[in-house]
């Protein structure tokens, strides 16, 4: 498989390398070719970012802070009564309560124009998902390092009482700080909760497909509320598990046999797909993905604790044999 290039330390080299973040005044011209470039009160498009099963996103600049923000433009479908548009509004609140270096932040929630909208900061970085189509399975040193950075920002959601249900390659953005080198930070928090039903259904039922079934843990799969901690922890193994070994635990054609090996069967083993993963990451990852929640890391912090144990290990033995060398 490609990987990205390494570094004598065994990290990659800047594989979420991207453009600095533009600064106001450097891309005001783009909002010229962006049509309703002022649609909403209060920011200025500049360029699309993408677009998913909750909207579009722009590239912003906020007006009152001069600052660059990613506008996330929610899907009208979602917001179509007054129901939908308080419980986006409360969550999205929820959301702004969250202040870690691992989560994107939430400026504000808002309405303009009748068109419902999130700011929230704007990164440079890349989605897990582009990293893994780029090279395949990453480094497995790279990828402990992100791990330990995404189970740290989970256990500050926890420590909010807020469960993200939608953890996955998509909603993991990384980016390369000077300083401080890759950087991970969850995405989308609040997002999933606040478009489910009352019973349990919803973007996964409305045609989200299988690239979420892929990290969905088998309680979430009767029932979205049956969330909690240690089903965002399942999901982050699922998705530690494709940056390991470049594909998703499972893979089936139809989402009747997907949903049967999701709650019937173990994922392969990480090492038969990746032999340079140790032993002791695969079995953090089979823990973490444990059918039953009960049998998984009851916080994030217990998997962060495992993780950081490991990476140590590996960075003396490293160390050990640099220094014999």
């Amino acid at each position: 498989d490609a990987a990205p290039p390494v570094n004598n330390s065994g990290v990659h080299r800047n594989p979420a390398a991207a453009p600095a973040a533009p600064s106001p005044a450097d891309s005001a011209s783009q909002a010229a070719a962006l049509p309703d470039a002022d649609r909403f009160e209060g920011f200025r498009l500049q360029r699309k970012l993408g677009q998913g099963a909750f909207g579009e996103v722009f590239q912003a600049i906020d007006l009152a802070q001069n600052r660059v923000v990613a506008l996330k433009v929610v899907n009208a479908q979602l917001v179509r009564n007054p129901k939908d548009i308080q419980r986006f509004l409360r969550e999205a609140e929820t959301g702004q309560s969250l202040n870690h270096p691992n989560v994107l932040k939430i400026y504000s929630a808002g309405e303009s124009r009748g068109s419902y909208y999130l700011a929230m900061e704007f990164i440079p970085g890349k989605e897990v998902s582009e990293l893994i189509k780029a090279y395949g399975r990453l480094d497995v040193g790279y990828v402990l390092r992100l791990a330990i950075q995404l189970a740290s920002g989970l256990q500050h959601a926890y420590e909010q009482g807020i469960v993200h249900r939608d953890i996955k390659p998509e909603n993991v953005m990384v980016l390369q700080h000077p300083q401080h080198g890759a950087v991970a930070k969850l995405v989308d928090f609040g997002l999933a909760k606040c478009f489910t039903d009352e019973d349990g259904g919803g973007l996964t039922e409305q045609g989200e497909g299988m690239g979420t079934l892929a990290y969905m843990p088998p309680e979430q799969l009767d029932n979205a509320l049956n969330a909690d901690q240690r089903s965002d922890i399942y999901s982050l193994g699922a998705t530690i598990y494709h940056m390991l070994s470049g594909q998703r635990p499972f893979s089936e054609k139809t989402t009747r046999s997907f949903i049967k090996k999701i709650l019937q069967s173990p994922p392969p083993s990480l090492y038969s797909l990746n032999p340079q993963v140790p032993q002791e990451l695969d079995e953090i990852i089979q823990r973490a993905m444990a059918k039953s929640p009960d049998d998984r890391y009851q916080t994030p912090q217990e998997m962060q604790d495992d993780l950081l144990a490991l990476f140590r290990r590996l960075a003396a033995e490293h160390a050990s044999r640099s220094g014999g060398g």
